[in-house]
């Protein structure tokens, strides 16, 4: 099978008009208005405007994506407090949400809290072994020093996407 994916200016102005049409259909929908800020800041740039999105929607019925992609405006904001309580607050909607254990995961091996990384590493892993969470699993163990082992599952996340080139 052969691996196929459109260009990012392809795939993110569709998110972009998919999140667009979910907000105009129903303004109350906070997931929509985070993932039009998610695009609307790490695609177009608009960061100002991302965060100005996911603060206005802060009053809806609450998400775990919601939670995760708001998560990610603050944090690419330097507001890691509420990058935080956002993306552990998208567990509560979702405690088997891989995206969440996988964001969790990368936000503490950013901020040095390997150990907590490693938990989260391990859970994203357990719900969905895949080249991503057996990349991050590897590069939790190797924060904390454990090299053998951070080696060990990067090769295994190597072995998973053998036909993505660059991946490690």
């Amino acid at each position: 099978m052969l691996f196929r994916s459109n260009a990012p200016s392809v795939e993110m102005s569709q998110a972009l008009d998919a999140a667009q049409r979910a907000v105009a259909a129903d303004p109350s929908l906070g997931t929509a208005h985070a993932a039009q800020a998610f695009v609307t800041g790490f695609y177009q740039h608009r960061w100002k405007e991302a965060l100005a999105q996911v603060e206005a929607a802060a009053h809806l019925p609450p998400a775990a994506w919601y939670f995760i992609w708001g998560g990610n405006v603050y944090w690419s904001h330097g507001r890691l407090e509420e990058a935080l309580r956002h993306l552990k607050r998208s567990l509560d909607f979702d405690p088997l949400s891989v995206i969440a254990h996988y964001v969790l995961a990368l936000f503490y091996n950013n901020s040095g809290r390997y150990d907590l990384a490693l938990i989260h590493a391990s859970q994203a892993k357990d719900i969905s072994p895949n080249a991503g969470t057996l990349a991050m699993l590897g590069l939790a163990h190797s924060n904390l020093g454990h090299l053998e082992e951070g080696v060990e599952w990067l090769e295994k996340a190597r072995a998973a996407m053998p036909f993505v080139p660059g991946f490690m």
